[in-house]
């Protein structure tokens, strides 16, 4: 039931496909772990897209390895990194 209420919540619905965004490791995990002991979706037909702000001090390959190692996936996992360079700016 967890699962399917972050795939609600957190999940793009459309035809034939399963996307979840999220940025906190534990509940990418945890939808992962729905998706293979739930629905029998195996590693290899997953993959992971990110998004990440290079003006953090980590490379793209630190961070796709972090979160490779994190979800248990493959290299070929990737479809490739969009990132950003840009800074945060707070307002006041």
């Amino acid at each position: 039931m967890a699962g399917c209420l972050l795939y609600w919540t957190e999940g793009t619905k459309s035809r034939n496909t399963v996307q979840f965004v999220n940025s906190d490791v534990a509940m990418v995990r945890f939808f992962l772990l729905f998706l293979r002991k739930s629905l029998g979706v195996r590693s290899e037909e997953l993959t992971v897209r990110l998004n990440a702000y290079t003006n953090n001090g980590l490379s793209i390959r630190e961070i796709e390895d972090h979160w490779l190692d994190a979800l248990d996936l493959p290299r070929t996992a990737l479809t490739g990194p969009h990132s950003e360079s840009h800074a945060h700016v707070k307002q006041r």
